[in-house]
Formats: structure tokens, C-alpha cells, sequence
């Protein structure tokens, strides 16, 4: 593994972290270049920790309120958080060999906040919350509360059980399938490995459905499209023609889609609706794919120092990432702009930035023109070498933001954490694990 450091326009620091194997040319296979990717050396996303959830008694409805705390373990401020709840069914039991839990429980529903917040270094931050399940045969459930932001870059979780009482007599249960591609004829790939796929071309998404109602269900199945998670907003939802299950019974639905043109990184839940209420009755199933070709896009922006007066400097730091394929590099041009309600107030300028599915981090200073005023916000924009706009990534200097919690010590607790490998950042690249922290 190699560190490159270039000197930028305007003393802005590019490093660039890639493999020194001879990746990154045309690769047939579905990864691209990624096994020769170095594993062992991996990016720390901004250190956001969920700590604690404080859980009301819930309703006759369901309805789950209560405040969770969010703690800035980083040294930077860090903008354009938000929180995703999932609802999941409870933890496994931990290996009784290794102590480790795989999680793979059953996703019911999946919600992300849409006020952002920020976080000064070591600021911690308690957020009330509401939510309001799908209704769910009755039983013990989790609630996981992650702190992401506007990019659906995952930092650190929280889990939380409870009980919900009967809101449905039955209920259909999805077991994810293979993702197949006719590209890779040979190959049937996890739902969510991500495998390339050329623009416009046809996979199909495989589930099987077993439908625990007392009477034949008569479903539809259908898929939400994200661009590579629901905090982005939807990009494209599909159905297909219903399906009739006989009580009692399991039937496997394969679900054939046509991936889009544009580049990128593509996530679908796949779910069932009753074909007369259209009222979701099974649990959610996840797919990942790459739809190759040039792609680039901020992944996060942290403040290192700040500045409000004319002359002053803030330090900015931004992590990108290129395109999720592996082997395609993209050439980029990024501006890093400071704006208020008066237009901009400083900028500047990275030329011909080279990036891979690596992480690329660049910062540097950006002296301001003039006093900085209200509604401010940091831009960063990448374009192509033709000027065309690849990305573009906003999050507000000022908010009206919830009491700050003064810092305390805790005993050894576990802590949700994502950690970023560098090879695939761009695919997902989130690896849980849990951290124990001693300090906090």
C-alpha cells in the first residue's frame, strides 16, 4: 500500500490511498479488481457513536418514543448527521467459543431522520425521537438507532429490544436469494456482494416467500431503489405482476430489473403489499449492485478549525471516493466552497484528482473574503474533466441544535462501529464490528 501526497491549488492536500498492484484496467470479472485490494489497511469514517437509548413505555399503537445520545469522539466538527432507524428481529446469541455475534437478523422496516445536526469535537447530543412500526405479528423486536449522514455513510449504532403487541394476525416471511446476471451466467452472488453490471443490462433479485396467513395471500411484490442507501432519497420503485401463495405455503419470486444507466452504486429493498390494501405484509429484502463506468462522489466533510471573520482561515477536510466497479479510474476536478445568505465567502480549488474505489482525503485552508453571515454552508462539488457535474454535497455551518451534554466517564461498554476497508469503499464499505470503549 502506498500514500501519494500532492500539493494542490490553494495548499489543499491530496492523499490518495490505492493498491501498488497493477489494478484497475479492464477487469471482466464481476469484483473488478478488489481481491487484490490490500484488506488489512482500512479508513475511519468520522467517530460518531451512538452510546445510550432511553425508551418510553410504548403505545397501544406501537408507536416507539424516547432519546438516544450521540457523542463526537473526533477531533473535527462534523457536519450533516442524521440517524436511521431499522427494525430488526432481536440479536443472535454470541458464538460461546469466540464471543462474536454474526447478525444477520431479519430487516421489518428501515426509517432515516430528515433534520441534520452537527457535532463539535467531543460534543455529545441527546435527540428525542418517533417512530411508528408497520404493523407486525406480535412479539420481541430491536430497534437499532445508527448514526449516518446525507450520504448513508454509517458511523457508529445502538440496539435496543421491544415488544410489540398484535397489530397482525399473519404474516409473510421473506428469505433473501441470490442476485443472478445473465452477464455472469455461471454465478449466483449474494444479494448484496455487489457485482458490476453494464448500464441498462438485466439481473434478477430471488426470494422465497413463506405465508404464514391462515388463507391464500395474494401479494405484490415490490422494489425501492436507492442510490446506495434510502438516506439519498429513492431513485425508482417497481412492481411486477401479483403472486398468489396458498396458506401455509413457500413460493420463490424472481424479480427481473433493468439497472439504470447512470453509474453508481444501486440498494433495493424488495417487499410484498396485499394486492387489495396495498399494506406492506412481509419483512424487507436486500440487493446490492455496481452499474459500472465513471463515477465520483463525497462520502464526508469534516471542519478542522473553524472561521466566522474576514481573513480568517478554516481548515476543511473532504473524503471521496471514485467509482464502486473497481477498475474504472475517474479523473475529477473538486471545489470546496464556503456560501452564507450574501453568496460565496471563500473557495477553493483540487485539479485532477485521479480516484479508484479507494478513499481519497484532501484538505486544507480557506481564507474567508469577508465577515461570514447567516444560513452558511460548505459546498463541495466534483465535476468531470469535460466540467460536467458528477456530485455535489452540502451540509450547513449553523442549526438550531439540541443542548450540548457536558463529557463524563462510563465503564467498558460496547459500542457499534463502522469501519470503512479501503479496498470497496465505494460499494458499501461498511464492516460492523462492535468496539469496546474504556473512556468517554
Amino acid at each position: 500500500m502506498t500514500i501519494i501526497q500532492k500539493t494542490l491549488t490553494g495548499l489543499f492536500v491530496l492523499m490518495l490511498l490505492f493498491d501498488t498492484a497493477p489494478a484497475f484496467a479492464q477487469s471482466p470479472d464481476p469484483f473488478g479488481n478488489r481481491a487484490q485490494a490490500d484488506t488489512s489497511i482500512s479508513y475511519s469514517p468520522p467517530a460518531i457513536y451512538v452510546t445510550k437509548i432511553n425508551l418510553e413505555p410504548i403505545s397501544a399503537t406501537n408507536e416507539i418514543k424516547g432519546k438516544f445520545m450521540v457523542w463526537n469522539n473526533d477531533k473535527e466538527t462534523i457536519g450533516g448527521l442524521l440517524y436511521r432507524i431499522d427494525l430488526l428481529d432481536p440479536l443472535p446469541e454470541p458464538d460461546p467459543n469466540t464471543g462474536s455475534v454474526e447478525d444477520n437478523s431479519a430487516l421489518y422496516d428501515r426509517f432515516v431522520s430528515s433534520d441534520q445536526f452537527s457535532l463539535s469535537p467531543n460534543e455529545r447530543k441527546e435527540i428525542a425521537f418517533s417512530y411508528n412500526p408497520p404493523a407486525l405479528p406480535e412479539g420481541k423486536y430491536r430497534i437499532q438507532i445508527t448514526a449516518t449522514n446525507s450520504r448513508g455513510r454509517d458511523m457508529g449504532w445502538w440496539n435496543e429490544d421491544v415488544s410489540l403487541s398484535s397489530q397482525k394476525t399473519g404474516f409473510i416471511k421473506l428469505v433473501t436469494g441470490p442476485l443472478l446476471s445473465p452477464e455472469y451466467p455461471d454465478r449466483k452472488f449474494p444479494s448484496q456482494a455487489g457485482p458490476n453490471i453494464t448500464p441498462g443490462k438485466y439481473i434478477n433479485l430471488n426470494v422465497s416467500a413463506l405465508n404464514n396467513f391462515e388463507t391464500p395471500a395474494n401479494i405484490i411484490p415490490v422494489l425501492y431503489i436507492y442510490e446506495f442507501d434510502i438516506a439519498r432519497g429513492l431513485f425508482d420503485k417497481i412492481k411486477i405482476p401479483a403472486v398468489k401463495i396458498p396458506a401455509g405455503d413457500a413460493k420463490n419470486i424472481s424479480f427481473p430489473l433493468q439497472v439504470a444507466s447512470k453509474p453508481g452504486v444501486y440498494y433495493g429493498l424488495l417487499t410484498l403489499e396485499d394486492f387489495t390494501s396495498n399494506q406492506k405484509v412481509s419483512n424487507l429484502a436486500e440487493y446490492r449492485w455496481v452499474v459500472k463506468g465513471e463515477h465520483a462522489e463525497v462520502i464526508s466533510m469534516r471542519i478542522i478549525k473553524n472561521a466566522t471573520k474576514k481573513d480568517q482561515e478554516m481548515m476543511v477536510r473532504v473524503d471521496l471516493v471514485g467509482s464502486a466497479d473497481a477498475f474504472t479510474k475517474t479523473k475529477v476536478d473538486l471545489n470546496v466552497a464556503i456560501k452564507d445568505s450574501d453568496g460565496i465567502v471563500g473557495n477553493i480549488d483540487v485539479k485532477s484528482a485521479e480516484l479508484t474505489d479507494g478513499v481519497a482525503t484532501t484538505q486544507g485552508p480557506i481564507k474567508l473574503t469577508r465577515d461570514l453571515k447567516n444560513n452558511s454552508e460548505i459546498i463541495a462539488t466534483i465535476k468531470d474533466q469535460k466540467g460536467n457535474q458528477i456530485d455535489q454535497y452540502i451540509i450547513p455551518l449553523t442549526e438550531n441544535s439540541t443542548p450540548t451534554i457536558p463529557p463524563k466517564s462510563y465503564k467498558s461498554i460496547q459500542i457499534g462501529v463502522a469501519i470503512i476497508l479501503l479496498a470497496g469503499a465505494g460499494l458499501y464499505g461498511i464492516k460492523n464490528i462492535f468496539k469496546k470503549i474504556k473512556k468517554m
